[in-house]
């Protein structure tokens, strides 16, 4: 067994996989990963433009009688336009600043009689107008390879012309629960058995984080079990598995590994809920073996192996980033093992939902957070600022300590 940091240490060290590049089309990148760098070639606003409605004028001419008889618009070539002397142009946002111009007057500033421009305040030069290449210029990185693709990407690639990127392919999970007790919702269950709660929950988390999943369906507890696991290491980049890693007579996962020489890079954490997680390796294949209680299980997947399926899938940012909560009243742990505890966050507390069972599906649903605090850790103060995350929180770059410690 070893301690909850030193299995983070691994899980960050893990042998990154070889994933082959595709283009994909920009219309369908959405969770994507880059594999390159993207720089702006086009700047952003490509050329200066009018930041409102108004009137185009020069700087110089303030003060003067001004005469407007012309209008540009967004969309039109203004290139050959000029302002001419005592000249001012009606505009709209978004459109072409005329040379000679270096002011926008807003039309709410002004007003227009007879063709003649009345301004009612002095201007700055360049006042509402956007220069060219003021939010991004020639050479200015976009994202930088291992960005995973969002709108926010997706957006400024497209402001380049950039119809398809270079990604690289997902990794492909598969998904089994195992158990001789379990059967899916669309089987009768009969007295004895009980329904598969794990499997559709560990799904719908990773589809939330847009990962080529798949169901593999129920491996029961007998000699098909390695047959059909050692078919699916053929097949998936990743397995993960509910059930199957703890010490029970038929829980046969770790046998299986070790007779076919599997790398077990760990098998239990000095942790509460998920002592026996188990990650290993086999046939080129990574297995994650979650424990069969579906609070431990899924708990597990969010709080250390999405970040760790981020990495392998050759994302750069797979550190969880954390919220804060404050302690309204002092939380007491029994210490010796690293705990994560679910919770809400009221305003700007945190309130710890202690009452639970490691199988109380239920409890995700009262809760909003969870913290993880070291095995030394026996004590906070109420008042005492915790890191806590949400079920699906942003990621970072850096790579830092998440867990909570008792203060020195």
């Amino acid at each position: 067994m070893i301690e909850l940091q030193d299995a983070i240490k691994i899980n960050n060290s893990l042998p990154l996989p070889s994933l082959k590049t595709l283009q994909k089309d920009l219309f369908e990148a959405q969770g994507y990963i880059l594999a390159q760098d993207y720089f702006i070639t086009r700047p952003l606003p490509l050329f200066d433009n009018s930041a409102m409605d108004g009137y185009a004028i020069s700087s110089k001419q303030q003060g003067e009688i001004l005469h407007c008889t012309r209008s540009i618009f967004a969309g039109e070539d203004a290139t050959k336009i000029t302002l001419k002397e005592n000249e001012a142009i009606k505009i709209m946002t978004g459109a072409m600043i005329p040379q000679n111009a270096d002011i926008v007057v807003p039309f709410e500033l002004a007003n227009l009689e007879n063709g003649v421009l009345n301004i009612h305040k002095k201007f700055q030069p360049y006042d509402n107008i956007r220069k060219q290449g003021e939010e991004k210029k020639i050479g200015d990185l976009i994202a930088k390879k291992g960005s995973k693709l969002d709108f926010t990407i997706i957006g400024l690639l497209a402001s380049q012309g950039i119809a398809q990127v270079q990604v690289f392919e997902k990794l492909k999970i598969g998904v089994f629960s195992t158990g001789d007790e379990i059967i899916d919702p669309k089987e009768t269950a009969l007295p004895h058995q009980i329904y598969n709660i794990n499997a559709p929950s560990i799904l719908a988390i990773l589809q939330k984080y847009q990962f080529d999943c798949s169901y593999l369906g129920i491996l029961k507890d007998n000699e098909g079990l390695e047959e059909a696991l050692l078919q699916a290491t053929a097949k998936y980049s990743l397995l993960i598995t509910s059930g199957g890693a703890s010490v029970g007579e038929k829980d046969l996962l770790e046998k299986i590994l070790l007779k076919h020489h599997a790398t077990i890079f760990y098998h239990k954490i000095n942790l509460k809920p998920g002592k026996p997680l188990m990650i290993a390796q086999i046939n080129g294949c990574y297995l994650f073996c979650l424990p069969g209680n579906p609070l431990s299980g899924i708990l597990n997947l969010l709080a250390l192996l999405i970040p760790t399926i981020l990495r392998l899938g050759l994302g750069n940012a797979y550190t969880p980033i954390a919220q804060y909560g404050i302690l309204k009243t002092p939380l007491c742990l029994k210490g010796n093992r690293a705990q994560i505890l679910l919770g809400t966050l009221q305003d700007e507390y945190f309130i710890p939902y202690l009452k639970h069972s490691p199988n109380a599906i239920s409890t995700f649903y009262h809760c909003t957070h969870f913290a993880i605090f070291d095995s030394k850790a026996t004590m906070f103060d109420a008042g005492s600022k915790v890191m806590i995350f949400p079920y699906f929180g942003e990621f970072d770059q850096k790579n830092y300590d998440f867990i909570n410690y008792a203060k020195q």
